[in-house]
């Protein structure tokens, strides 16, 4: 006598393959979906417990760069900065990114008021980077031309730079 096939409806067996399949493949789309939706859940619990953030761009503005050689700088400082911000605050850079990367433009009139921006940001806490120039176009070499701040918590940032003015 031969055992009865489960793709038979009339079968004993065929109701427990058939809940067996159905609870598996649940299962398996529960554990896809709540991998796929806990990421999104996790960043945005991380953007409600950072809050706004923002990364400034600091120009020192008595070294009259050219157009193409300021958005080199500030281009050299962004970077500075993300990288720095992977390594010591991985969540607040996650905070930033998903919260469209907020990035502004200042200025200031010597490198004496630039280094005090460098200076109240350590103070202070702040993720702060440094750009010097390597001297090849249109500064001397070791330029303080640019300094990021941030990114951070809007309110970090901007006790550090909101007396500033717009470039």
């Amino acid at each position: 006598m031969s055992e009865p096939q489960p793709q038979d409806p009339s079968s004993p067996l065929w109701p427990s393959v058939v809940t067996a399949a159905i609870t598996c493949s649940s299962f398996l789309v529960g554990m896809v979906a709540g991998h796929k939706l806990g990421r999104p859940v996790r960043r945005l619990m991380n953007m409600a417990k950072v809050g706004p953030s923002k990364m400034v761009l600091v120009v020192q503005g008595d070294l009259k760069m050219g157009r193409g050689k300021l958005a080199a700088q500030c281009s050299h400082g962004a970077l500075a900065a993300y990288r720095q911000a992977q390594q010591r605050t991985p969540l607040l850079l996650q905070a930033w990114e998903d919260t469209g990367q907020t990035k502004v433009v200042l200025k200031v009139d010597s490198e004496k008021e630039i280094l005090k921006v460098v200076e109240d940001a350590e103070r202070k806490g702040v993720p702060v980077v440094s750009i010097r120039d390597a001297g090849r176009t249109q500064v001397p070499s070791g330029s303080l031309t640019v300094v990021a701040v941030g990114p951070a918590r809007l309110s970090d940032v901007d006790s550090v730079t909101g007396h500033l003015r717009l470039l």
